[in-house]
């Protein structure tokens, strides 16, 4: 789809949307609710159709257990509505056995007078009708609307997830409405694989390049580890994470490719040797953090990803020429030789830190994938990049005393960038003409950015490297002026 459709097509979505994100409200605690999100939707379909869209976007149809939460959602403005309310096969009729979705007990009703009557012997689904009171009615028969409702807290942290996510106070990169932590199943306030980061590398450009001064030399053990994360695109080019190169000769090198296309490949390449390749089948590319990890030993190579042994393969048992004092750089790399120059174009990822070590830290067909701060420099250790130096363009390693500084090594090179770790989003963010007003104008940026971010992208809302669905329902959420 080119993108004039693509923004006819938004368009013409957000022209709804835009009304449904304005109707997503909290029922307060504070005013007497249970905390819980509902949004009524103005769209035409049956109770199947209803639930299945409500369950696409992790909340369910909602279920009124209350007096005050009928009045709650009444007071939307909904009209005809689609309820979470159902009633269980072989039950008597026409009031036994009905229950709602969400498990809830059916401690409250609202019947209109005769309800419900299991009209025609095929009603078995719950609506609200323009009196605010219920009725039975036959599930295949459309409705105009239907109100989702959301109270899910994995976190155990007594805040629904849904506001949480909404306001960027736990990160959804993905924007399913469920916070990542919880689908990574670590603690909430931590990042899986990253533990308590403050900032992460952006390299957004195939330019972008830290050169590194210092020596770190280790043997013929190491470990390269680090946690990456790309934007769910195909890369345009093979690109380096890490460069250590005597002249012609890679001593050592991290790089990601495309050559196995749609998948993307992980290798790791010294010197004399065939690079260590791994098949991932997809699943680097999907906007999620992961864990990877090259192990060297005198006899084998070995690739984790996300703590599963990928692949392995002979190794020479060599040490490489280098002894840690050769040209390196994280991301792209230029040498010259033979009167020639050469560059390594950088990968497009986003980084959260980077640890190289003298010893072979995991072994065996499945290893526990370290938070940041399991990661602490000690006698192994020869380089440590954690990223937390928001705003500068310089990192210190936290062992070797090697010091990167950002777009130096060669002609032509650019910056890259530190990015903020879960930094909430306000307003203000979605306020690209700064006019105090998320609206039209903001939108016009957004379409005019969608797909691949870089670095003078404005509205790639949830850092994750592209402009797509997720920052517009996080840009939708902002609809309107904002507070001052």
């Amino acid at each position: 789809m080119n993108i004039k459709n693509l923004s006819v097509a938004l368009v013409t979505l957000i022209a709804s949307s835009v009304a449904q994100a304005q109707q997503a409200v909290q029922w307060r605690v504070q005013d007497g609710g249970n905390g819980h999100w509902y949004e009524y939707v103005p769209a035409a379909m049956r109770w199947n159709d209803a639930k299945f869209a409500a369950d696409s976007r992790n909340g369910y149809l909602a279920c009124l257990t209350s007096a005050a939460e009928s009045a709650f959602v009444r007071g939307l403005g909904v009209e005809i509505a689609h309820l979470g309310g159902f009633q269980l096969s072989g039950a008597c009729e026409p009031g036994c056995g009905w229950t709602w979705l969400s498990g809830e007990p059916w401690s409250y009703s609202c019947w209109a007078p005769t309800q419900p009557d299991n009209g025609s012997n095929v009603e078995h689904v719950l609506e609200l009708d323009l009196s605010g009171n219920w009725n039975d009615y036959d599930a295949s028969a459309p409705r105009n609307s239907y109100i989702i409702e959301w109270s899910a807290d994995c976190n155990g942290d007594g805040i629904v997830d849904y506001g949480q996510c909404r306001d960027g106070s736990l990160p959804d990169y993905n924007g399913n409405n469920i916070p990542d932590c919880c689908e990574a199943g670590v603690p909430c306030g931590s990042q899986p694989g990253g533990g308590e980061s403050l900032g992460f590398l952006r390299l957004g450009r195939l330019t972008d390049t830290i050169e590194l001064s210092g020596s770190a030399a280790y043997g013929t053990e190491s470990t390269h580890e680090f946690r990456i994360r790309f934007p769910a695109v195909i890369q345009p080019l093979d690109g380096r994470l890490w460069s250590e190169q005597n002249g012609a000769d890679t001593d050592k090198a991290i790089g990601f490719g495309t050559a196995y296309a749609p998948n993307y490949s992980v290798h790791f390449g010294q010197c004399c040797q065939a690079p260590l390749h791994v098949v991932a089948a997809g699943d680097l590319l999907d906007g999620q953090w992961h864990h990877v990890a090259m192990v060297r030993t005198r006899t084998e190579f070995r690739l984790y990803v996300d703590g599963v042994l990928r692949a392995s393969q002979p190794s020479w048992g060599q040490a490489g020429s280098c002894a840690g004092k050769c040209p390196r750089s994280i991301g792209a790399f230029r040498y010259s030789y033979t009167g020639d120059s050469l560059t390594f174009p950088s990968i497009l990822a986003d980084v959260d830190w980077i640890a190289i070590s003298s010893t072979a830290r995991y072994s065996g067909e499945s290893v526990v994938v370290p938070c940041e701060s399991d990661i602490v420099a000690d006698d192994g250790t020869r380089m440590l990049f954690k990223f937390n130096e928001v705003g500068q363009n310089t990192v210190v390693s936290e062992a070797g005393a090697i010091v990167g500084t950002f777009g130096a090594g060669f002609g032509g090179a650019t910056e890259p960038s530190i990015v903020p770790h879960c930094q909430p989003l306000e307003c203000a963010d979605a306020d690209f003409f700064r006019d105090f007003n998320v609206n039209g104008a903001d939108l016009g940026v957004l379409l005019g950015e969608w797909g691949p971010a870089n670095p003078n992208t404005v509205s790639d809302l949830n850092h994750d490297g592209v402009v797509n669905g997720a920052d517009l329902g996080i840009f939708l959420g902002f609809w309107g002026p904002c507070p001052n």
